[in-house]
């Protein structure tokens, strides 16, 4: 099966939700951050069953080159974002997300197909799940990150007292910091298991 055009009708579906985060962002329509996260998940379905199917037909789960990584990488990312918007609904953080979601993919589909012969103990269940849990760390991991630069906005914002552009579309230091507390400690715990 051909995966190329998949791969590319997915970075259209993150470059979509980028650009609804990025409508959300400006004009703070709560519409927008709803087709935005609703787009991630659609985005997140394919991109499940594209590596699924992936597994299923190579017997592994692909990550035998920077392509497989990439997407995966992506996959988890967009998969750890949808949990934490969904339990923190912190919506400003699909700005960050959705971008970065979109980029992976889009780096993806520009690296060559690679098609290898992965070796017996690369098909083992240990090794998937482990794979699976420390690409999710990772991720909880950027979207530490992401909320870190978030921050930075927010307290440059409010030491200035410009009052500017990030001050009323962010939400609270407090708020801020807790979700990023809450992403270190979720991407620790899965590294750690990993």
């Amino acid at each position: 099966m051909n995966y190329e055009w998949i791969e590319f009708s997915l970075f259209l579906i993150y470059l979509s939700a980028t650009l609804g985060y990025g409508a959300y962002l400006i004009f703070q329509a709560k519409f927008c951050n709803q087709i935005a996260y609703f787009l991630m998940i659609i985005g997140f379905l394919c991109h499940s069953f594209l590596l699924g199917h992936a597994s299923i037909q190579r017997g592994v789960l692909p990550f035998f080159s920077l392509r497989d990584n990439l997407l995966v990488l992506a996959w988890s990312l967009a998969g750890v974002f949808i949990l934490f918007q969904y339990y923190i609904n912190l919506k400003v953080l699909g700005t960050y997300a959705a971008p970065l979601v979109a980029t992976l993919v889009g780096l993806a589909v520009y690296f060559p197909v690679s098609d290898p012969n992965p070796v017996e103990v690369t098909r083992g269940f240990w090794l998937f799940l482990h794979v699976i849990i420390i690409f999710s760390g990772e991720a909880a991991f950027a979207l530490a990150g992401g909320i870190g630069i978030l921050y930075l906005f927010q307290e440059h914002a409010i030491k200035t007292k410009t009052r500017g552009f990030f001050y009323h579309r962010l939400p609270s230091l407090k708020m801020l910091d807790s979700t990023g507390y809450t992403c270190v400690i979720v991407g620790f715990g899965l590294l750690t298991a990993g």
